[in-house]
This record gives structure tokens, C-alpha cells and sequence, in this order.
């Protein structure tokens, strides 16, 4: 029997200092390891530079991957995601058939980012009548 120690999600991006402050300052994960090849956040993803991986070594195809977030107060960060014009994809709205409320959004290289309520709720965030997604946003050097 395998018995895993940790599990991690490895992010290759076009934007590291870029995405590090997305992660950082928006979603508010905590950095354990920081250098020029690599950040490490405590809640387990690490962002890598995509130079560190030739477009061959998974079939020929850009590497990109999902990432999903719990959080206690879906409704605060949806608006500070919203408000500094991060690109929304989907509005607060209820998980399938669960009661927990989820939205997606991008990050600086256009991955996609599930962010869930980490509990069961049936308050679903008002989003602004003709909200039609796709808030950009200028990311600080």
C-alpha cells in the first residue's frame, strides 16, 4: 500500500512575479519558498516558470491546469476579485445539486479558478443586474 505524504499542484506560468501577487495579495495563500525557480504556497501549489517546460514534454501541448480554492467568505472575495478587475467567468451561483456556492475566475495566465464556499449555504452573492463576466485587471509588477 502507497501511503501519499503531500499533494500538490505544480503551475507553470508565463507571469511568475505576476501571478505570485494574484495568489498572494488576491486569494491570500501564505508563500513557504520563494526563489527564482519556484514559489511555494503553505495551501499546496507551487508556480513554476512554463520556460521550465518544454512544449514537447506533455504531448506537444501548452501545459495548463485548474485550480480550486475553499474559502469561509465566498462573498468578500468574489467582490475583491470583481472590484480590481480580475477576469470573472462565472457569478457566484449554487454547485450542482450541492448547497455550496461556487464563481470561476482567471488568473495572470488564464488558468481557471474554481472557488467554492467551504461550507454549505443557500446565500447566493448579488451580482450587479447585466453582469456579463470578463472584468480585466492590470496586475502590478
Amino acid at each position: 500500500m502507497i501511503t501519499p505524504l503531500n499533494l500538490g499542484i505544480k503551475l507553470p506560468t508565463h507571469k511568475l512575479s505576476e501571478s505570485k501577487w494574484f495568489y498572494k495579495n488576491l486569494l491570500g495563500l501564505q508563500i513557504t519558498k520563494e526563489t527564482k525557480e519556484i514559489v511555494v504556497f503553505e495551501q499546496g501549489l507551487s508556480l513554476v516558470p512554463d520556460a521550465n517546460y518544454s512544449t514537447s514534454q506533455y504531448g506537444g501541448s501548452s501545459v495548463r491546469t485548474l485550480v480550486y480554492l475553499e474559502v469561509v467568505d465566498l462573498e468578500t472575495l468574489f467582490y475583491r476579485l470583481r472590484d480590481v478587475g480580475i477576469n470573472i467567468l462565472s457569478p457566484p451561483s449554487p454547485w450542482n445539486n450541492s448547497k455550496r456556492t461556487y464563481f470561476a475566475c482567471n488568473d495572470p495566465d488564464g488558468n481557471i479558478i474554481e472557488i467554492f464556499s467551504a461550507k454549505e449555504s443557500s446565500i447566493i452573492p448579488k451580482v450587479p443586474v447585466g453582469y456579463a463576466g470578463g472584468f480585466q485587471c492590470d496586475y502590478p509588477a
